[in-house]
């Protein structure tokens, strides 16, 4: 077994502030959250749309649980996005 050693105890990884950090770059965080959307949509719709390729090509007997997990979990990222997306835009 090998020894893994440790962080000097006086070792901290710095904290970043994120509310002073987003009031005061508001364009940099808006167009961070926009990025962070866009991707959780693509995401969801890519899951959507391999999910029965996927079904199709895995040869095992529990093929339709799959098939149902990434369509589930696509269509939850897909519309976690979109809701995201929607309350921001009826904020402002």
């Amino acid at each position: 077994m090998q020894h893994v050693p440790s962080m000097s105890p006086g070792f901290r990884l710095p904290r970043i502030r994120w509310r002073a950090w987003l009031q005061t770059r508001p364009t940099q965080a808006l167009r961070a959250r926009e990025r962070l959307l866009d991707a959780m949509r693509e995401v969801g719709v890519l899951l959507i749309a391999f999910a029965p390729l996927d079904a199709v090509l895995v040869e095992s007997p529990r093929r339709r649980n799959g098939l149902l997990i990434f369509l589930a979990l696509g269509l939850f990222v897909f519309l976690v996005a979109i809701i995201v997306e929607w309350r921001s835009a009826s904020d402002h």
